[in-house]
């Protein structure tokens, strides 16, 4: 399931956020620095307001994977590609939450950041991917996607796209291990 999808339009679909103006969808050709092999032409920025930190969130309901979460079976691979712009800071930072009928938290895992020093000081995303099993009793996720401004600049330049969620059985993943072995 893909969780980001954007357009050039600047809607949020399915997403809530934490104040006004937290991201911006933009289009890569405001930075002609980014490498032009990117998935799609946009994505999201952290925005134009200079503000040290603002979150996106997407809930979605687990109804039709209970039982294969309840028996422990249901493996989840998280991916998305971050970075940020030349040399400043700012990282955004993905994760995804479960929670339980009665909203208790189950489990959280959270994507390693990408940093200017990852990025070589040069504007750019990298792929980063977390894989686990979903906590037993999950019934919804939250995905989260903030954007952290650590540079002096007036911008968070932090920078998120392509972000999927992908729920399969664990046998499935077994088989396929065992075809690469």
């Amino acid at each position: 399931m893909l969780i980001e999808v954007c357009t050039t339009s600047n809607d949020y679909p399915y997403l809530e956020y934490t104040k006004p103006i937290v991201a911006t969808v933009t289009d890569y050709n405001a930075f002609p620095s980014l490498n032009e092999t990117l998935s799609g032409n946009c994505g999201f920025w952290g925005g134009k307001v200079n503000d040290p930190s603002g979150a996106l969130y997407q809930y979605m309901d687990l109804k039709y994977y209970s039982r294969l979460i309840d028996s422990s079976a249901a493996h989840f691979e998280l991916s998305a590609f971050v970075g940020g712009i030349e040399s400043d800071g700012d990282y955004s930072l993905v994760s995804v939450g479960f929670r339980s009928s009665d909203n208790k938290q189950l489990g959280v895992t959270s994507l390693e950041i990408v940093t200017n020093i990852h990025r070589n000081n040069r504007s750019g995303l990298l792929l980063r991917r977390e894989t686990g099993i979903i906590p037993k009793y999950s019934k919804v996720f939250g995905i989260a996607f903030e954007f952290m401004k650590m540079s002096d600049g007036p911008y968070n330049n932090g920078l998120a796209d392509d972000i999927q969620l992908i729920i399969r059985p664990i046998e499935h993943i077994n088989k396929t291990f065992d075809r690469v072995t």
